[in-house]
C-alpha cells in the first residue's frame, strides 16, 4: 500500500475542495421552510378593513370608486394592494357606469394606472357586454383600460378571445387584437 504522503499536494487540495463544496451545498439541498408568518407581518407597512378608496374628477364628483373588504401595503412596495376588490368608474354621459371586480387591485399614490390581477371582470350598467382578463390596467382619468393576457370577451349569443385588447371606455369600444377567435349563436325566431 502506498503511504498517503506520496501523492502530495494534488491530493490533499481535492480533499480540501470536496469537504469545503460539500459543506457549503448542504444547505442548497435542504426543503425550503416556511416563512414564519410573524416575518411577513413584520415586513408590512398596514393592513386595513372595509376600505374605500375614491378618486374626484375635474369637477369635484366621484369619478371612481374602488371598495374592498381587506388592503395591505408592504414597506417595500408603493402601492396599496386591495384584495377581492369592486371598482365603479363613473359615465360622465349617464349611459351607465363600468363595474368590476378583481381578485387584487394595486393603487400607487402618483394616480398611475390601477393594475388589477386575479380572475378580473369589468363589464357596462344597462349593456350585456362583460370582459374577463388574468391582468387589466385601468387608468380612472383617460377612461380607458388594456391587458396583454388572454382576455375574454362575453356577450349574449357570442364569446370571443384573444390576446391582447384596449378599451376606450369613454366611447364603450374595445379592440382585440393577437389570436382573436369567437364563436357565435344564432338567434332563432
Amino acid at each position: 500500500m502506498k503511504h498517503p504522503a506520496r501523492y502530495g499536494w494534488p491530493a490533499f487540495l481535492v480533499a480540501a475542495g470536496v469537504a469545503i463544496g460539500s459543506f457549503l451545498l448542504r444547505g442548497y439541498f435542504q426543503p425550503e421552510a416556511d416563512v414564519p408568518e410573524a416575518s411577513v407581518l413584520s415586513q408590512m407597512d398596514f393592513e386595513a378593513s372595509g376600505l374605500t378608496v375614491i378618486r374626484y374628477d375635474e369637477q369635484g364628483t366621484p369619478g371612481f370608486e374602488l371598495t374592498a373588504p381587506r388592503a395591505e401595503r408592504f414597506r417595500a412596495e408603493d402601492a396599496l394592494a386591495l384584495l377581492q376588490a369592486d371598482f365603479r368608474l363613473a359615465d360622465r354621459d349617464a349611459q351607465g357606469a363600468w363595474l368590476g371586480r378583481a381578485d387584487r387591485v394595486e393603487v400607487s399614490t402618483d394616480a398611475a394606472p390601477l393594475q388589477m390581477t386575479g380572475e378580473v371582470k369589468l363589464a357596462r350598467e344597462n349593456e350585456n357586454l362583460t370582459l374577463r382578463a388574468p391582468t387589466v390596467w385601468l387608468d380612472p382619468q383617460a377612461r380607458r383600460a388594456w391587458g396583454e393576457d388572454t382576455v375574454v370577451l362575453e356577450r349574449t349569443g357570442s364569446v370571443v378571445n384573444a390576446q391582447q385588447f384596449e378599451a376606450d371606455l369613454e366611447q364603450s369600444a374595445v379592440q382585440l387584437s393577437g389570436r382573436v377567435s369567437g364563436s357565435f349563436r344564432p338567434k332563432t325566431r
